[in-house]
């Protein structure tokens, strides 16, 4: 195959100009700015049936409120306990619960660190969404 070289002409002088002019439009934002994330609609109704202690929800949505890219959550017990003043075991027992209905996905490298299940939410590229639905996103980065 030849190759072709795609030149601009000016117009008004017939000059050929190097390069090419390319309008590229501005990404459009959200009006939630950089702290946002998609939520699959049947995990709300999940969440909704689920039969979640009042803790687990009130832990659930504070993990959700440090959730990062690619769904990593990265929160030291005691601080998250602090926060809400709750005590730290019952933070812990949250947690492990959490985990047990598998909402949320353990980090084996790093022991205050999780990973948000896919299914529920996401925030970060759809490409790596599917990915990670796929289960092809490794769950320690």
């Amino acid at each position: 195959m030849a190759h072709r070289k795609l030149i601009q002409i000016d117009q008004s002088t017939g000059e050929v100009v190097d390069g090419m002019m390319m309008l590229v439009p501005q990404k459009t934002r959200n009006g939630f700015g950089k702290d946002w994330f998609a939520m699959c609609l049947n995990a709300a109704m999940d969440f909704a049936m689920s039969d979640m202690s009042a803790s687990e929800y009130k832990v659930l949505w504070a993990m959700l409120a440090h959730l990062n890219f690619e769904n990593a959550i990265i929160i030291n017990q005691q601080e998250l306990a602090a926060k809400l003043k709750m005590h730290r075991v019952t933070v812990h027992h949250c947690l492990k619960k959490l985990v047990e209905q598998g909402i949320l996905l353990p980090d084996k490298q790093r022991s205050c660190a999780y990973r948000l299940n896919p299914n529920y939410a996401w925030r970060g590229s759809g490409k790596n969404h599917r990915a990670a639905l796929a289960g092809h996103l490794k769950l320690s980065s």
